[in-house]
Parts: structure tokens; C-alpha cells; sequence
């Protein structure tokens, strides 16, 4: 908490620029009480190498950005089919670089990693596992989130595969099938208590509105369990299905585990967001009242929108840390088992090149991670 406290407010005083040291700071702080065989790992990255990469990857994708804007902008209004062929021209690109983002944040995470002065490393293509996250999304949204593990074993064992520590190499063997097999019954079950919980509540919103709202609570919380048990399912059978040399892996991760932690996240963000809105409400509200009911001081609005878009993140992070990435990552690492014998597992330093800054494209699209 004091370290999420502490980040948020030299990332409030310097206007979100310290967001990129601040990062760097919870991840040797994650790594250094992450521990294997009583070493814990060391974080070496520099949040100078995150903040380089940021102003790179800004300055490139503003042209893109502006072309789009550009374009809608020329659409007539009510021309819906030309603004969504803009759309779908924009959105493919755009989630295609969403996950070459994704795996060059992970090779740079993983290039400032080491365990035992032995430094990790993450091979193979972004371009390729970009273009195997749309084939798998295409199909994931064709039979409305039915082939959701195709996408999750795909991208997993493409990542895993390239993944090693020093000269060893990690080794993926998940199949689609059981994640399949799992995942169906999980859709089944969120499909029917999604009918149920809507029909009850529109049902009963004009007739009897709090039993309504229970009845919505209860749904979407049942709802929340459902997808809980299929994380925790395919974190412990993922787990299990890799190897890192002689080393197995296996975990005990249970649902309510994880649910207990999103419970919390939920709640603490919802009363988080109610109180900045209550206050920025009151704030409008002593505007207008100060300007003589003639309506707000729009300034003063705009200077208070700027104020808050600038303290959600830091006071989302002061939620965020103690509350739901630190317990997480405890709940996963902790119900992992390593089998094998870790004193005849060798491995030697080599020599690679590494990425030189951070990962700019990542932070463009918030997607860094801690």
C-alpha cells in the first residue's frame, strides 16, 4: 500500500510522466518476493528505457490517429455503412498491433528478468503471433465466444514455446480440446443464467424494483463464479502442461480464490468511482451555484475533467496493487508445485540481442501490465 500510495503521488505531481518509473518500481518489488527454490527474481529494466519507448511509439502512431479522426469527421451523419467500413479498416489494425504489443512487452519483461543471474528471454515473431490472436478472435467472435479456448491455447502455446531461461527452453504441450470441453459447459451455464437473470429482471423492474436488483446482483455474481472456475481450471491444467527443462510444474489455484479477489477488486472500485463522481458532481454543482444558477463555468469544468482523467489513474493504482495484483500473483505463484530435481537443472547465460527500450507500443495502448 505505502509503495501504491508513494507512485500515485509523484504520478499526480508530475502529471502521469513518473507512471513509467512507478512501474518499474512495483516490478522489482513483484519480483523480488517472487521466489523459486528460495532465490527470488531480479527486475533490471529502467523506467527511462519504458519512457523512451512511450515518446517513440506516440510520436509514431499520431499521424494513424489523426487520419482517422480525419475520416470520420468527413462522413455525413447517418451514414452508417461508410462509418463502419472506417471502423472495421480501423479496429483490425488496431488490435493487430494490440498484440504485437503484447508480446514485445512480454520479450521486454522477460529480457530484464533473471533468476540466479541467469537473464530470460522470449524468441519467436510478434507479426506471427499478432496474425494467430486475429485468426483466433475471428473465429471466437464467428461462434460468439464457443471457441474463446482456441484463442487462449493458441496465443499461450506460441508464447510459451519461445520462452527461456538462458539455453533452456520452455515447453508448451496444452491441446484445444480439453480447454474445449471445459469452456462449453462454463458458456452454457453463463448463456442460460444471463436469459434467466434478464428476463426475471425486466420482469420485475416496473413491479418490484429492489427484488429486481438482487435478482440482477445475484446473476451477475453467479456469473462472475462461472468464469472464475474456468480461470482457475485453465491456470492449474496450463500449469501443468509446461516444462522447463527437467522441471514440471502443477497447481492447486481454486475458484474461489480467484473470485474472492475479484469480488473485492469490484467492490473497492465501485465505491472508488462513486466517490470521485460524488465529488466532482458537488464541484460542478458549486459551480453553477456560484455562477448564479446561469450554468457552469465551463474553465472551470474543463480544468476539473483535466484534474480527474489525471488522478483516476494513480488512485486506480492505489486500488489496483494491494488489492488485486499483488493478491493475485500470490494466489497463483503460491499454488504452483515445481517436480523435478532443481539441483540438476543447468543452464547457461547467452548471448542475445535485447530490445533497447521499453515497451512503447504497450503503453500506448495501457496494456504494460505492472
Amino acid at each position: 500500500m505505502a509503495l501504491a500510495m508513494w507512485n500515485a503521488l509523484w504520478t499526480i505531481l508530475t502529471l502521469g510522466i513518473f507512471r513509467f518509473w512507478a512501474k518499474t518500481r512495483v516490478r522489482r518489488y513483484v519480483w523480488s518476493h517472487t521466489r523459486i527454490d528460495g532465490d527470488g527474481l531480479e527486475y533490471t529494466g529502467r523506467g527511462l528505457e519504458l519512457f523512451l519507448g512511450f515518446v517513440i511509439v506516440a510520436l509514431c502512431a499520431g499521424p494513424f490517429i489523426a487520419l482517422f479522426v480525419y475520416a470520420r469527421m468527413q462522413v455525413p451523419v447517418g451514414n452508417a455503412g461508410i462509418n463502419f467500413a472506417i471502423d472495421l479498416a480501423t479496429w483490425i489494425p488496431l488490435i493487430f498491433l494490440m498484440h504485437i504489443a503484447m508480446y514485445r512487452a512480454q520479450r521486454y519483461r522477460l529480457s530484464r528478468t533473471s533468476w540466479r543471474g541467469i537473464r530470460g528471454h522470449l524468441g519467436g515473431s510478434s507479426l506471427k503471433y499478432a496474425g494467430n490472436a486475429l485468426v483466433s478472435l475471428f473465429f471466437t467472435g464467428l461462434t460468439l465466444g464457443i471457441c474463446k479456448p482456441y484463442y487462449d491455447i493458441e496465443l499461450m502455446k506460441y508464447e510459451r514455446n519461445h520462452t527461456m531461461l538462458g539455453d533452456a527452453q520452455m515447453a508448451f504441450g496444452g491441446m484445444f480440446t480439453p480447454a474445449f470441453k471445459k469452456w462449453l459447459v462454463i458458456w452454457f451455464i453463463l448463456l442460460l443464467t444471463y436469459l434467466v437473470t434478464f428476463g426475471l429482471f425486466v420482469a420485475l423492474v416496473k413491479v418490484l424494483l429492489p427484488l429486481a436488483i438482487v435478482i440482477g446482483l445475484v446473476g451477475a455474481g453467479f456469473g462472475a463464479y462461472q468464469l472464475a472456475r474456468y480461470q482457475a481450471w485453465f491456470f492449474r491444467y496450463t500449469t501443468g502442461e509446461t516444462s522447463l527443462g527437467n522441471l514440471a510444474f502443477s497447481s492447486e489455484l481454486t475458484p474461489k480464490k480467484l473470485f474472492k479477489i475479484y469480488a473485492v477488486l469490484l467492490i473497492s472500485l465501485v465505491v472508488l468511482f462513486a466517490l470521485i463522481f460524488m465529488i466532482f458532481s458537488m464541484v460542478i454543482g458549486a459551480s453553477i451555484a456560484a455562477s448564479g444558477n446561469a450554468g457552469p463555468n465551463m474553465p472551470f469544468v474543463f480544468a476539473m475533467t483535466f484534474l480527474f482523467l489525471v488522478l483516476l489513474g494513480p488512485v486506480q493504482q492505489i486500488v489496483l496493487l494491494p488489492m488485486f495484483v499483488q493478491p493475485l500473483i500470490a494466489a497463483k505463484v503460491s499454488s504452483i508445485t515445481m517436480t523435478g530435481e532443481i539441483d540438476r537443472f543447468t543452464v547457461q547465460q547467452v548471448a542475445r540481442s535485447e530490445p533497447k527500450t521499453g515497451e512503447g507500443l504497450a503503453e500506448a495502448f495501457d496494456l504494460g501490465g505492472i
